[in-house]
């Protein structure tokens, strides 16, 4: 507001407008995490433990999609490429309403 205009000599305007910042600035602290956590304490505990079940999930992930490449090859042994490739494409479907933590609907 005093980008714009001149304040005026108002002391109750300048009490609610220290009052508001300092609302402001507690809620910020509240709900906004230091970059740097301090090695030991509890929010270092939980990024270690994030970073590892995201870790996890995208080793499952890649194995999933190794298995299926790896079907998908035994299929086009056992029947030719033309047939795999119609019939991988009906599984492609049945594999993404299965899996539904796949690549394509990660948005």
């Amino acid at each position: 507001m005093g980008q714009c205009f001149p304040l005026p000599d108002d002391e109750n305007l300048k009490e609610a407008m220290a009052k508001h910042a300092h609302n402001h600035e507690f809620i910020f602290n509240q709900y906004n995490f230091d970059v740097d956590t301090l090695p030991g304490s509890e929010m270092e505990k939980a990024e270690r433990l994030w970073r590892r079940k995201k870790a996890v999930e995208a080793r499952d992930a890649a194995r999933k999609s190794q298995l299926e490449r790896r079907r998908l090859q035994r299929l086009e042994k056992r029947k030719g490429p033309r047939q795999a490739q119609q019939s991988s494409s009906a599984s492609a479907v049945r594999t993404h309403l299965v899996f539904s933590r796949c690549e394509r609907c990660k948005s």
